[in-house]
């Protein structure tokens, strides 16, 4: 029996490393016992030999054994042969897509996060950048365009309160304009500029002199003369030598081979 024990660990000794499988039939005195021997590779050396496993205990369709955070293993995706393979991550159960006007902090999965933080003027910002909830001096909140999410936030418009007219009258013209909350639009006026060319006329206007209202004001193109008293007459009399003003005359003298009666009896 011992002879026969030191002849099975010669055997087993000669067996070479990359050998194939081998098969001895060891004969006993009492019963004969068939051995077969198979080799054994480590997991790195399966690998690094591109060697294969059999069907039903192959993970190569598993290739990942780590996941980027915040993302965890997908636990149906698992190797059944070996848990430490996988083939899918997905975001943990607890992430959640966060709503306006909500945003997500700390670490996003596939726009995901795990906390979700109410922030409504971020979110009136991107609605409208014009979007506030403290409107300056002269303005007023807007009631038609305000935010979705808080109504508090919203453009402002103009009161207006310094243009008190509402159209552009006769004689003059508009210096500034402002349009309200309710699209009405108002205007700050001043007098016309009728130009170089209009003067104001104490006496009105020449006869067929142009015109141009400035204000309250109406201005001509040329002015009527500023005639005496002396300039009574409506016509100049016969053999008579007249000035004229406006229409009006008033003699000045006789005409040539004619004397005034009226000097020549006054000895003048």
């Amino acid at each position: 029996m011992r002879k026969t024990f030191y002849t099975l660990c010669a055997l087993l000794w000669a067996v070479p490393a990359l050998g194939a499988p081998l098969s001895l039939d060891i004969h006993t005195p009492t019963s004969p016992k068939p051995m077969q021997f198979a080799k054994v590779y480590f997991l790195p050396d399966w690998r690094q030999n591109d060697l294969s496993l059999d069907e039903d205990t192959d993970c190569s369709s598993y290739p990942l054994t780590s996941c980027k955070p915040p993302m965890v293993p997908d636990a149906s995706s698992r190797c059944p042969f070996n848990s430490l393979f996988f083939s899918r991550c997905l975001c943990p159960e607890n992430y959640k897509i966060c709503e306006l006007p909500t945003y997500g902090s700390g670490l996003a999965c596939d726009g995901k996060y795990q906390t979700c933080e109410e922030d409504t003027e971020r979110a009136c910002k991107e609605q409208n950048p014009n979007y506030t909830n403290s409107c300056p001096a002269g303005t007023e909140p807007d009631p038609n365009k305000r935010c979705s999410y808080d109504s508090s936030y919203g453009e402002c418009c103009n009161t207006c309160a310094n243009y008190p007219d509402t159209e552009i009258k006769d004689g003059y013209e508009a210096s500034g304009k402002c349009i309200d909350c309710n699209g009405v639009t108002h205007y700050q006026l001043k007098p016309k500029d009728c130009g170089s060319g209009f003067v104001h006329c104490d006496n009105g206007g020449a006869p067929g002199a142009q015109e141009c209202k400035s204000g309250e004001d109406v201005l001509y193109s040329n002015c009527k003369a500023n005639c005496s008293a002396e300039y009574n007459l409506s016509s100049c009399p016969a053999h008579v030598v007249c000035e004229e003003c406006d229409g009006k005359y008033k003699p000045t003298g006789c005409a040539a081979n004619y004397i005034d009666e009226e000097k020549y009896w006054n000895g003048e």
